[in-house]
């Protein structure tokens, strides 16, 4: 472990990135990326002789990530029970049923939201399925992780084994998820016989802020509280209708924003928000009303 002007860092575990394996800021660790690989930087694969029998290629390595996932949050004095947040980034979304039973091996109660999406063979080392990295709660921290719930919201725990928003001391983590119900698959859009009245990015745009909005507000926040939030588009022609409606929402203080686009999303027909808030209804500029600073990405 490295300490420097207050801030501590683990020594890096894997043999990529010029990164640490994990740094602290106040109250939160955060994760570098982690990738299947074992110590000398070979890709893991599974033991199996043969693809229809016997542990996948993803499960194999979705598997190792989580076993490093594990040492690293040892190393800073945490555990995966008090991680807040993941984001993992599939080779295929088709991949996604396997990762999620291992995913629920390591989560079997209250996991941590999530953002999943799928970049296609763009990992920086060729034959990975997926990296992974997170914020977790430190281990000394007085925060309580607190999970968010609300009945009139889409629920994506059965879906995709996640919260709707994970609550940690003045921070709200909503998941990532897109316009859908979980159910049906597409509870807003044009209607067929009418196609060219409306825009379904405008109305999916509002069906995941409205939602989103209700998470929030059980949270003591909302969103006009907003930090920081990721958009992940399939297309980026529909930029402009989204931005158009997130405008309406977001007032005349928005939040620090990314937007991309992903090659697919675990739903591939909509769009997916991420956005990180404030639980509390004051915020005073670089930090909460308590004094806390503002975390990193």
């Amino acid at each position: 472990m490295v300490t420097t002007a207050g801030k501590k860092q683990g020594e890096a575990v894997q043999p990529v990135l010029p990164a640490p394996s994990w740094s602290r800021a106040g109250d939160l660790v955060y994760i570098s990326s982690i990738y299947p690989i074992d110590a000398k930087g070979n890709v893991v694969h599974t033991s199996s002789f043969s693809p229809y029998v016997g542990e996948s290629e993803m499960a194999a390595q979705a598997r190792s990530v989580m076993e490093t996932l594990k040492r690293v949050l040892a190393n800073a004095g945490t555990s995966l029970e008090r991680m807040l947040k993941a984001e993992v980034y599939l080779a295929s979304v088709e991949d996604f049923h396997e990762f999620k039973l291992v995913w629920k091996e390591y989560f079997p109660a209250d996991p941590p939201v999530r953002t999943t999406a799928g970049v296609g063979e763009d990992h920086i080392i060729p034959g990975v399925l997926l990296n992974l990295s997170g914020v977790a709660l430190a281990g000394d921290s007085s925060w309580k992780r607190e999970v968010i719930h609300v009945d009139d919201v889409p629920d994506p725990m059965e879906a995709e084994w996640m919260p709707q928003a994970i609550k940690a001391g003045p921070f709200v983590f909503p998941a990532n998820v897109p316009a859908t119900d979980f159910k049906t698959g597409v509870p807003v859009g044009k209607l067929p016989v009418y196609p060219y009245y409306g825009s379904d990015s405008e109305m999916q745009t509002h069906y995941i802020l409205q939602n989103l909005d209700k998470i929030l507000k059980a949270a003591n926040s909302g969103v006009d509280q907003g930090v920081k939030a990721q958009f992940y588009e399939t297309n980026l022609l529909n930029f402009h209708d989204i931005d158009g409606i997130w405008g309406q929402y977001m007032g005349q203080t928005p939040p620090t924003r990314s937007s991309m686009a992903m090659r697919e999303l675990i739903d591939r027909r909509h769009p997916a928000q991420r956005l990180l808030h404030r639980a509390g209804r004051r915020a005073q500029e670089g930090g909460d009303a308590e004094g806390h600073g503002l975390p990193p990405r």
